[in-house]
């Protein structure tokens, strides 16, 4: 039977400042999401959730579903519907991916629309994941695109066709986001590291990420990260000189080739995102913990402007782990690898 799998991601760079034009810098992890398509045994495509309640949907209902979603959508723009009101359940957005899979160039031609396809007879999704859900790690990105090309059924894709894919992530994930973050689709799609301006999605070749690298969950912050946008946006959005230091350790990024290097960025880069008022004192005063013992630390992804939590956190040891620090205990972290394959479909 069918099945496709598909990476996180971590921001290394340019969460902010990509707002302002700047470029921005992110990694596919060595976690992933895999769904694997068994025979099913009620008509449709169905999935069973972790409480064992079974959501079930054949080609009309799932036509139905995204126009609905879709009109929703148009809704918020208008501003005439929350954000969070755009879909009533978090399947919603697995099963509107599965409804835009053939709109795709890189479809399996043979298909003329996967609402029509054999896999729609009498199927069952089964998901599994090492990806940590809700940390940032692009979680719901990596969902979207392996159901695109599961049912899409997209093998050897060329670059082009990612770069094709990752649009149409960020096309779904928009009902979750209001509007998608193409940063994230980029990098699962992709795999590796990936350079983003202005919606140009570029791999980045050289050495990967070595050892001591580790991502801390460090809590679901109190505010969304529109709130936290927005509140940069109001002190900010005009100091050009500010964002044009984000796109030069950005940058430097993209060119550094040790690890050292890298985590004497970070450093900067953590600077400024304290400066910018997106760190929260406990996670400064980890990152404090990190950088006495040669390392360094900064937030991956919007951060927060109130409260304690600020999400995921990257960090960089040269020697031990974060364990061996004092973190708050619901805390969570692990080791950070990169992975340099896409998304892919890996079975029939």
């Amino acid at each position: 039977m069918p099945a496709a799998v598909a990476p996180g991601k971590i921001i290394l760079s340019g969460e902010h400042s990509v707002v302002y034009g700047a470029p921005a810098l992110a990694v596919a992890v060595r976690q992933h999401i895999r769904i694997d398509l068994l025979p099913g045994a009620v008509v449709g495509i169905s999935w069973r959730s972790p409480k064992g309640r079974l959501v079930s949907h054949d080609a009309a209902s799932l036509q139905a579903l995204a126009a609905r979603l879709d009109q929703h959508h148009q809704q918020f723009l208008e501003g005439n519907r929350a954000v969070e009101s755009i879909m009533s359940s978090p399947e919603q957005l697995l099963f509107y991916a599965i409804a835009q899979a053939s709109r795709l160039s890189t479809a399996d031609p043979v298909l003329d629309s996967v609402l029509d396809s054999e896999l729609l007879i009498r199927s069952e999704m089964i998901i599994d994941s090492t990806l940590p859900l809700g940390a940032g790690m692009g979680s719901s990105a990596a969902l979207v695109a392996a159901a695109l090309v599961l049912f899409g059924q997209h093998r050897d894709m060329t670059h082009e066709q990612r770069i094709e894919l990752a649009h149409a992530v960020r096309h779904c994930e928009r009902l979750q986001h209001g509007r998608g973050s193409l940063i994230d689709a980029a990098a699962v799609c992709c795999g590796g590291r990936v350079r983003l301006k202005e919606s140009v999605i570029t791999p980045v070749a050289g050495a990967g990420l070595g050892d001591g690298w580790f991502w801390i969950n460090t809590g679901s912050p109190d505010v969304s990260t529109g709130i936290c946008v927005e509140a940069v946006r109001t002190r900010f959005a005009d100091d050009q000189p500010l964002w044009d230091q984000f796109s030069v350790i950005t940058e430097a990024l993209i060119q550094a080739d040790t690890d050292p290097q890298r985590a004497a960025l970070v450093q900067e880069n953590h600077r400024l995102l304290q400066n910018i008022g997106v760190v929260p004192s406990v996670v400064s005063a980890f990152v404090e913990q990190l950088e006495a013992r040669g390392g360094a630390g900064k937030i991956s992804g919007a951060g927060s402007v109130r409260g304690e939590a600020g999400g995921l956190l990257l960090a960089w040891l040269p020697q031990g782990d974060p364990g061996e620090l004092a973190m708050p205990q619901h805390w969570r972290w692990g080791k950070l690898e990169e992975e340099t394959q896409g998304v892919s479909y890996i079975g029939d």
